[in-house]
């Protein structure tokens, strides 16, 4: 597994980023530390967030500096807008950045690091190891409403949730809280469409039932060796992404791509800023970007003192007065376009879940098998177009 170190250059930043490195890689872990890792070029900002980007999880050890460190909250920053695992370490006495509010979070003094280096070694080994195994790999599903009854989701969870008598109640507790967090973390609906509620379920036409269906052995699910909450929370993160991919399809489906290209060998990027100051001019104003991660270096290279960091999110400033939410798109979601969207272009719509008003379904229970746990999360979206003029989509060729 490779894991980025997001240390602060104060008196204990870089010592622990160390000390963190070395034990990771009894681990197996391979940890990328800037002060020992960089290669020093040119376009270091530009390598550092490559790294981040590449890399499988950022841990963020959060030190006295890190309070006025606006380059540390970049890099989670960065991480976050990629969708990547972000995992924290705080110094006791420190207060936990608002960045870092809801991320997986341990402390430690100089007696126990090495104690809770293990801990958070083991979360993210966890994670991978998961995902490795074929009966505990993420797969989500979306599939269209074929009638109005057709809310199969909704059904299935009543019934799943119906028999939990022979669940632990804090895995219940910890199932519900880490997909939730997982999906909150990750979601980039809320920044890019305008949200649309719907109580009632008469007209299912255009909806889509995003599921992620999970069966794990009962005496898996309560044994006290089993860590469970890297697994939940990636439930949610993959429900998170099904969304983005959706988003992206159904951009791709109602609005023509643009007349230009962005071609790898000539790094003809500027058509991106281009395209931004002709949505402008239209009286578009963007306010997100999407971007696939094979372009995070040309991006840099030409976007580098525009791109900042605004309350937790990577942003690009345009004349200090614009900004757009700047959202890296990994491989997959196969995106391969550049996407500027004003959010008013875009409506995404919610069935609420009729017995809890939430946009998220969730179940952990027993259902079709007396020793196995079924495990459930769902929601049921529809993507709208409602101005493609102002949406500019660029493909990616070369």
């Amino acid at each position: 597994m490779e894991i980025f170190i997001s240390y602060c250059d104060d008196t204990d930043g870089l010592k622990f980023a160390r000390k963190a490195k070395r034990l990771f890689a009894t681990r197996d872990i391979d940890a990328w530390v800037w002060e020992d890792d960089a290669s020093y070029t040119r376009y270091l900002s530009t390598e550092i967030s490559q790294e981040i980007v590449n890399r499988q999880a950022l841990l963020a050890l959060v030190t006295k500096g890190t309070k006025n460190s606006n380059a540390q909250k970049d890099e989670w920053s960065t991480a976050k807008s990629a969708g990547n695992l972000v995992v924290s370490m705080i110094k006791n006495g420190i207060e936990r950045p608002s960045e870092l509010i809801g991320r997986r979070c341990a402390d430690f003094n100089e007696n126990n690091f090495e104690v809770k280096c293990e801990e958070v070694a083991r979360d993210l080994l966890e994670e991978v190891a998961r995902d490795l195994l074929d009966e505990s790999k993420i797969q989500v599903t979306k599939s269209k409403l074929r009638e109005e009854t057709d809310i199969i989701l909704y059904k299935r969870a009543i019934h799943i949730n119906k028999r939990q008598e022979s669940l632990n109640p804090d895995i219940i507790e910890e199932f519900n809280k880490e997909v939730w967090d997982g999906y909150l973390s990750n979601t980039i609906i809320r920044d890019t469409t305008l949200i649309k509620g719907i109580e009632t379920y008469d007209d299912t036409s255009g909806y889509i039932a995003v599921i992620m269906n999970s069966f794990r052995d009962l005496s898996e699910i309560n044994a006290k060796n089993y860590y469970w909450e890297p697994y939940f929370n990636q439930m949610g993160r993959a429900i998170a992404i099904s969304e983005r991919t959706l988003l992206q399809e159904s951009i791709d489906k109602q609005t023509d791509d643009c007349n230009r290209k962005i071609e790898l060998g000539k790094e003809n990027i500027e058509i991106v800023q281009e395209e931004i100051d002709r949505l402008l001019k239209s009286g578009y104003a963007p306010t997100s970007i999407l971007v696939p991660a094979q372009l995070l270096s040309l991006f840099y290279k030409f976007f580098g003192t525009q791109i900042k960091e605004n309350r937790g999110r990577s942003v690009v400033t345009v004349d200090d007065k614009i900004m757009l939410n700047l959202l890296w798109v990994g491989s997959e979601t196969g995106l391969n376009k550049v996407m500027i969207i004003q959010k008013s272009a875009v409506e995404w719509s919610i069935i609420h879940n009729p017995d809890t008003g939430f946009a998220l379904t969730l179940a952990i229970g027993l259902y079709l098998y007396p020793d196995k746990v079924a495990l459930l999360a769902g929601t049921i979206v529809k993507c709208d177009i409602k101005n493609s003029d102002a949406i500019s989509v660029i493909p990616i060729v070369g």
